[in-house]
């Protein structure tokens, strides 16, 4: 189950909803920067799987000893950690069944129910869950499949009952916190992170706990969960990323600049990595500073093309120059992927008048103020839900605002979490009703 989706709320993501899916991609970038580098952190540790020989071992031990739990579990966990899923199952089944391997094979069918659907997964995580009942890591197994396996309320009513037999278990309690974010209770789910993690310190835990702060504007916050997850795991990316971002919105830039640094230092061919220390680079304004920032957007773009920050950020840079038909050009593909950005609009309409198209300045313009109205009430709605989670008729308002602006996966997301809570709503049956098809066309 992921804590962070794209039908999240377009507000609270903000700069924040790219920190969950950073990737390394192939490049390099430290030419423009090197002569600036900061003291590198801690190198994240890299991954290595099982030899050839360790494999062939792992094969044999489990051909002699076919019923032996042990040799299965360690052939399950070969072909998972091979990413071999299906010809894990069969030797994780047999070590479901067994009391002294059922609760570690039931977090391995987990990861297999992670990889996609498949029939015999439930009944195998149920396996282990019989089989080691007094165990919380067999029931977390099973309430990981069944929210894998698209069973969520089967998953919930599991959830419940493996927190009623084990209160102490903390990874039950990180789940309990993922299903309250995903229902959009985020305060709810913080309390809950932060409970649990003082009793569990968890790397992964720690980082979805900073990123919910840092979606409701709880920067300080945020910051200070984002060091812990670091002291966690150096070698965390998004948790490197989400600390440049919390120290620019802090308007720390010498703390930005040296987080921005290390999280190149980790992460040194990462696309938002380079933009993050554009951004930094930028907001310090000596010359030297703006052509490394330059240079690292233009680096970005050739990674990403369709990077619509950086590209909007370049545009920016040329509509400092007084270079306005460049700008133009910028704003003009930005908006191509992302036509209801305000303040893209916004800056495209003065580059308009900078390049010499008045008329077309004043069209955008125009455009520009109407999209700050929608903007506002949107605001206002999501604000609402934020202040009362638990109010179906705040969540159907919301839902409404979505679906007569075209953003239909959100409105059903918001009918939903309304039906949710009262089952017998008929705004929100009504609104699913309308907004169904329309997300089939």
């Amino acid at each position: 189950m992921a804590a962070g989706t794209e039908g999240n709320r377009k507000r609270r993501l903000g700069w924040w909803a790219w920190v969950l899916g950073v990737g390394i991609v192939a490049g390099a970038v430290w030419g423009a920067v090197r002569a600036r580098q900061m003291p590198p952190p801690p190198r994240a540790r890299a991954v290595t799987g099982p030899t050839a020989e360790q494999q062939r071992e792992v094969e044999a031990q489990a051909a002699a000893r076919p019923d032996d739990p042990l040799a299965q579990l360690q052939l399950g966990n070969l072909y998972v950690d091979l990413g071999r899923m299906r010809e894990a199952l069969p030797p994780l089944e047999k070590a479901a069944g067994h009391p002294r391997t059922a609760a570690a094979a039931g977090l391995l069918l987990a990861r297999v129910g992670e990889k996609g659907p498949h029939e015999r997964v439930i009944p195998a995580a149920q396996m282990a869950v019989a089989a080691a009942p007094k165990d919380a890591r067999s029931w977390e197994g099973l309430v990981r499949v069944l929210y894998s396996q698209g069973k969520p309320e089967l998953a919930v009513a599991a959830l419940n009952e493996a927190i009623r037999l084990f209160p102490e278990a903390q990874r039950l309690r990180f789940i309990q916190a993922e299903t309250l974010e995903q229902d959009g209770l985020n305060l709810q789910a913080a309390k809950v992170y932060q409970k649990a993690l003082a009793k569990l310190p968890d790397a992964n835990a720690q980082l979805m706990l900073a990123l919910i702060l840092a979606r409701s504007h709880a920067i300080p916050e945020a910051k200070r969960a984002f060091q812990k997850a670091l002291e966690l795991d150096p070698g965390a990316v998004p948790a490197r990323l989400g600390l440049v971002k919390a120290n620019l919105d802090l308007g720390l830039l010498n703390e930005a600049e040296q987080s921005a640094y290390a999280a190149l230092q980790v992460a040194p061919e990462d696309p938002e990595a380079m933009f993050l220390l554009a951004q930094v680079l930028r907001q310090k304004g000596d010359p030297e500073s703006q052509r490394s920032s330059r240079e690292l957007l233009d680096r970005v773009l050739t990674l990403r093309p369709e990077h619509v920050d950086a590209r909007y950020a370049v545009g920016q840079m040329k509509l400092l120059a007084r270079d306005g038909k460049g700008a133009v050009r910028e704003f003009e593909e930005a908006l191509a992927s992302q036509p209801h950005r305000n303040e893209i609009r916004r800056s495209y309409a003065e580059a308009l008048r900078l390049a010499g198209e008045p008329k077309r300045a004043a069209q955008e313009q125009a455009l520009a103020g109407q999209l700050a109205e929608v903007e506002q009430r949107k605001n206002e709605l999501e604000q609402r839900v934020d202040q009362s989670p638990r109010s179906a008729a705040a969540r159907c308002d919301l839902a409404d605002f979505y679906l007569e602006n075209g953003a239909v996966p959100l409105a059903i997301k918001e009918y939903e979490r309304a039906r949710a809570l009262e089952p017998n709503n008929r705004r929100a049956a009504a609104g699913l009703v309308k907004a169904t098809p329309t997300l089939a066309r």
